[in-house]
């Protein structure tokens, strides 16, 4: 998130913790090393994180430094809603499961494969949210983040709506040029330097790229996201309205796949809404509608495939 973690914690040490200040005076010959354990110490007691200087890289022009030589602190705190994308991983992976259990039973439906894909992409991006939550920011785990959760965020799972909706000639086509971008796109932010300047080690934030410009790929998959998964599942909808109100004997059927797809929509719209709150600072909105989303999504599924009893000449 761009918080300027790093100022913000020197001034902290500097206005709030006098006791601190007058440690540094008193440190006299002690040296530096005593002032950095009590720097730590009274870290720990105001419930802050500690950041090893290990997990940054030397030689940074990092303005907590002089303050805390092997030790960078942030005031971001942590708090219950941290912790979302945990749950929010275990119930993508279980029900990444579920799908993937139903496309090995009808090898021939491919859009069951690219949804089981996708929803494992998306706990995927909710595991980095909550390494990071648990264990701390380091660089690798975030550009595993970004790729994985900002960049390809719901593209398979609209791609699986792609090869339900679309002649298999159109979705080979598309899949082609998805996978083209997802791969150049990849490439640049594994090859983009970090600005650790606005790096937060409790909320990843694409602001961390060096390469800024790299940013302008995740809108573009993106939208391709939300025409095919939010697109696909409204039209879907409205296709099982019109057949509930058409076909009475099927109605009961009909109607669950109308309500399924609505929910559907409504879980792929709340994680770009939460992206767009992270985007503008607030991380912790994207944490609460991935786990909502990921929850309506399934809900949705489930509506259109549990099995009820047919009316006999209702195919």
């Amino acid at each position: 998130m761009g918080h300027r973690f790093l100022n913000e914690a020197a001034s902290f040490s500097i206005t709030r913790r006098p006791q601190l200040v007058r440690g540094v005076e008193a440190a006299g010959a002690a040296g530096i090393g005593s002032v950095s354990r009590d720097i730590r110490n009274s870290n720990r007691r105001l419930g802050c994180r500690h950041i090893p200087a290990e997990t940054l890289p030397t030689g940074r022009p990092l303005a907590a430094r002089a303050i805390t030589p092997d030790a960078v602190t942030t005031m971001s705190q942590t708090s219950l809603v941290h912790y979302l994308p945990i749950l929010t991983t275990l119930i993508a992976a279980y029900f990444s499961v579920v799908i993937f259990r139903r496309y090995l039973s009808r090898r021939a439906e491919n859009h069951l494969l690219w949804w089981s894909a996708g929803v494992c992409v998306y706990g995927l991006g909710t595991l980095a949210e909550s390494w990071i939550t648990l264990f701390g920011w380091n660089p690798v785990i975030f550009k595993f983040w970004y790729i994985v959760g900002a960049l390809l965020g719901g593209a398979p799972l609209a791609q699986g709506t792609v090869w339900l909706l679309l002649r298999r000639s159109t979705a080979r086509r598309l899949t082609i040029a998805l996978v083209s971008v997802v791969v150049v796109a990849a490439t640049c932010v594994i090859l983009s330097p970090i600005n650790y300047a606005a790096v937060d080690p409790v909320l990843p934030s694409g602001r961390a790229l060096g390469w800024q410009w790299v940013r302008a790929f995740s809108p573009f998959i993106n939208t391709y996201a939300v025409v095919f998964l939010i697109g696909g599942a409204i039209l879907s909808a409205w296709r099982f309205r019109r057949q509930a109100a058409q076909e009475e004997g099927g109605a009961g059927i009909a109607r669950d796949r109308f309500v399924g797809n609505i929910f559907i929509a409504l879980g792929a719209i709340l994680p770009g809404i939460g992206g767009g709150a992270s985007r503008a600072g607030y991380t912790e909105v994207l944490y609460a509608t991935e786990l909502v989303g990921i929850t309506l999504i399934w809900v949705g599924y489930w509506l259109n495939v549990r099995k009820r009893p047919v009316t006999a000449g209702v195919r």
